[in-house]
């Protein structure tokens, strides 16, 4: 059964929202990063998340960039390689 992109896109929107909360001690903190590792440096630097956390949110803002710019077709490759990397059914935990 093929996934349709905007479920994914839901789908990663969702996966986005219950990880970080758990993924970084400085939760009451605000941060006003504009720029990925700027995100990063505000949570503890990438060391703090998980190698699946980083995918998760690199991909979430890289392809909300390529939607607000108007290139769909790349917004869809980066949503559907993150799931090709992280399959139905495999371990998140490696």
């Amino acid at each position: 059964m093929k996934i349709n992109f905007s479920f994914r896109a839901f789908l990663l929107q969702c996966l986005c929202l219950l990880t970080l909360p758990f993924a970084s001690p400085a939760q009451n903190r605000v941060c006003d990063a504009t720029t990925l590792q700027e995100f990063f440096d505000c949570y503890g630097g990438q060391a703090a998340f998980s190698a699946h956390s980083i995918a998760a949110v690199s991909t979430f803002i890289q392809a909300d960039d390529a939607m607000q710019a108007g290139n769909y077709a790349q917004a869809k490759t980066l949503v559907d390689n993150l799931f090709n990397t992280y399959q139905a059914g495999s371990s998140l935990r490696t």
